[in-house]
């Protein structure tokens, strides 16, 4: 994640929940949309990508959804 954080800066933070048949949710929270479209753009440096390649391997049937006004709160809220 180190290695993410300096090459992504633009991430703040997230989130992943894991059911017990496999499926998962995760979340990726990012200083702005013009920064994740940006960022998006970078190479990733070769470490990053290999591990980003392998995971990706592993998961089949992914959807992506963009939040553009998400809304976080917690249980002291």
């Amino acid at each position: 994640m180190d290695g993410l954080q300096e090459a992504r800066p633009e991430i703040i933070g997230g989130t992943i929940a894991m059911e017990s048949d496999g499926w998962f949710t995760q979340t990726i929270a990012f200083r702005s949309e013009e920064a994740a479209r940006e960022g998006e753009q970078k190479e990733l440096p070769a470490e990053i990508q290999q591990t980003f390649e392998e995971e990706m391997s592993s998961v089949a049937d992914v959807t992506y959804l963009d939040l553009h006004h998400p809304w976080f709160s917690s249980a002291g809220s």
